[in-house]
C-alpha cells in the first residue's frame, strides 16, 4: 500500500457496544417493528437521535437494516431498510445477537467501505513499512455530518482513540467474524514451487509477467506493466525493481489494459523432444514464495531525529545491533570496521552505546560517529550536536554486488568507558535494493595524540 493511488476495502469491522437481543423472529420479507429485549444505546445514532432524517442502523447476522425511530423496546421505520449496502435480508431467530451498527460513536457504513489514500494528507499521516491511514468521509454514507451540512448537525469525530475492530476474539453469532483489509503482496524475489514429471527429451521452462510497486520511502510508478522475463523454477529469482501482487479493488481500478486486470502472470513452456511424451505439471501442488526486502527511509536528519538515538522505537526498519562488549580496561576511542556492498538508493549509519560503571546500562544511549561532513582537515569534530553517523571519509555507491567498499568510522577522545554496543542503521529508498556488509571489526583503546 505504499503507492498513494492504492485504495483499500474495510469489511468485517464490528461494533464496540454490546448487542441486545431479538425477541421474537424476524422473517426475511417483514418490514414491521422490531422488538428487542433492551433498546440500549439504539435511540441515538452517532451521537444524535434516530428519526427520519438521522436514521439508525443495526446488523443482525450480517445484515444491515435501517431504522428511522424507536418506542420502547421496539425500532420502528423499518420499511425500505432491509439488506442495506448489499447485504442479504434473511430470516432472524429468537435471541439473535443485534447490534448498533456504529464504532466509537461513527457509523460503521464509513468504514466498512472503500478507501482511496488520495483522499488522506499524506504529509501529515504518510504511508509507512507496517501501517497507513484512511480518512472516513463525514458527509456519505448516511447522514452528512460535515461542516456547513444543510440540517446543522454537529461535524462528526470519533469519541476517542482506541484500538478496536472486533467485540470479542470467539466470534459471536450475529457478527462479521472479524475484520478486514484487502492488502496487496509486494516483493522483490519469487522463488516459484512448481511439482512436475519430466520424462526423458522433456522440459518445462517459466515467464512471469509482472506489474511494478513503490517503495515505501520510493518514488517508483506504481501499476505498470513490465511485461514477461524469463525466471527459474524452483528457485529464487532476484528481481532489478519492486512488483506487487495487487488486491482486486487496485487490479481493477488501475489496470484495465491488462488481461483479466491481473497484476501477475506466469507462464510455463512445456516442451518435449518426443511425440510420445509430455511433461506434466501438478496442479495441486503450485505455488510461489514472494519476498520484500525491509528497508525504509524514514529520517530525513539523522543529527536532528531524537528517535534513532533510543534504545527502542528507532522508525528504520533494517538494523543491526551487536552484543554488549565489556572491556578489561577502560578506553577512550572507539573505531568500527567493515567492508559494504551500497547501491546509490542507500545509505549505512553507525552509531555508537558507551557502558560506564557510574551508570545504569538502561540511561546510556546511542551516539553518532561525527561523519565526514563534520571533521575538520585534522580529523577534529567540527560540532558534535552535528554527528550524523557517516563514515570517517566518502565512500562511493557500489557499481557491482561484488563491489564492496572499505568503510570506517571513529570516535575519538570519548569520556573514559568500560563497555559498548554497536548499531548499525541501513535505509533506502528501493526496495530491491540492501546493504550488505561483511567483515565488521570493532576496536576500543586510548588515544594517544
Amino acid at each position: 500500500m505504499y503507492s498513494p493511488i492504492n485504495q483499500v476495502t474495510l469489511s468485517g469491522i464490528e461494533s464496540d457496544i454490546a448487542p441486545v437481543k431479538l425477541t421474537a423472529d424476524y422473517s426475511s420479507t417483514s418490514t414491521s417493528d422490531i422488538t428487542l429485549n433492551s433498546i440500549g444505546t439504539l435511540e441515538t445514532f452517532e451521537n444524535i437521535a434516530v428519526d427520519s432524517n438521522n436514521p439508525g442502523y443495526i446488523v443482525i447476522d450480517n445484515e444491515i437494516i435501517k431504522y428511522t425511530g424507536t418506542s420502547g423496546n421496539t425500532l420502528t421505520g423499518i420499511s425500505g431498510g432491509r439488506g442495506i449496502d448489499n447485504t442479504v435480508a434473511t430470516l432472524h431467530l429468537t435471541n439473535a445477537s443485534v447490534f448498533k451498527y456504529e464504532f466509537n460513536g461513527v457509523s460503521l457504513r464509513r468504514i466498512n467501505k472503500t478507501h482511496k489514500f488520495t483522499d488522506v494528507d499524506l504529509t501529515k499521516y504518510p504511508i509507512e513499512l507496517d501501517s497507513y491511514h484512511v480518512k472516513i468521509d463525514q458527509s456519505t454514507p448516511g447522514t452528512n455530518r460535515s461542516t456547513g451540512n444543510t440540517n446543522s448537525y454537529p461535524e462528526l469525530f470519533f469519541k476517542q482513540s482506541k484500538s478496536g475492530g472486533t467485540y470479542s476474539s470467539t466470534p459471536i453469532v450475529g457478527s462479521f467474524n472479524g475484520p478486514k483489509a484487502t492488502q496487496n503482496i509486494t516483493f522483490n524475489s519469487i522463488r516459484p514451487n512448481i511439482q512436475t514429471l519430466l520424462p526423458e527429451t522433456t522440459s518445462v521452462g517459466a515467464k512471469i509477467r509482472t506489474t511494478t510497486g513503490t517503495s515505501v520511502n520510493g518514488t517508483e510508478i506504481s501499476f505498470t506493466d513490465r511485461g514477461f522475463e524469463d525466471i527459474s523454477l524452483n528457485s529464487t529469482n532476484q528481481l532489478s525493481e519492486t512488483s506487487a501482487i495487487y488486491s482486486k479493488v487496485n487490479e481493477l481500478s488501475n489496470l484495465t489494459t491488462l488481461p483479466g486486470n491481473r497484476s501477475f502472470t506466469m507462464e510455463l513452456l512445456l516442451s518435449t523432444g518426443d511425440r510420445k511424451v509430455s511433461p506434466m505439471i501438478d496442479l495441486h501442488r503450485v505455488n510461489i514464495i514472494t519476498t520484500m526486502n525491509r528497508i525504509n527511509n524514514p529520517v530525513s536528519d539523522f543529527a536532528l531525529d531524537p528517535k534513532v538515538n533510543q534504545l527502542s522505537g528507532d522508525p528504520n526498519a533494517a538494523i543491526y545491533v551487536s552484543k554488549i562488549v565489556k572491556l578489561q580496561k577502560s578506553a577512550d576511542s572507539l573505531k568500527v570496521l567493515f567492508d559494504a556492498y551500497r547501491h546509490s538508493s542507500n545509505d549505512i549509519r553507525v552509531m555508537y552505546r558507551l557502558l560506564r560503571n557510574d551508570t545504569p546500562d538502561s540511561q546510556q544511549l546511542y551516539e553518532f560517529f561525527p561523519g565526514y561532513d563534520n571533521l575538520d582537515e585534522n580529523g577534529n569534530v567540527i560540532d558534535s550536536s552535528k554527528n550524523n553517523g557517516k563514515s570517517d571519509r566518502f565512500v562511493q555507491a557500489s557499481n557491482t554486488l561484488g563491489d564492496f567498499g572499505n568503510y570506517e568510522f571513529t570516535g575519538k577522545n570519548i569520556t573514559p568507558f568500560n563497555g559498548f554496543q554497536i548499531k548499525i542503521i541501513m535505509t533506502g529508498t528501493n526496495q530491491s535494493y540492501v546493504p550488505l556488509i561483511r567483515d565488521l571489526r570493532a576496536i576500543a583503546s586510548i588515544w594517544y595524540q
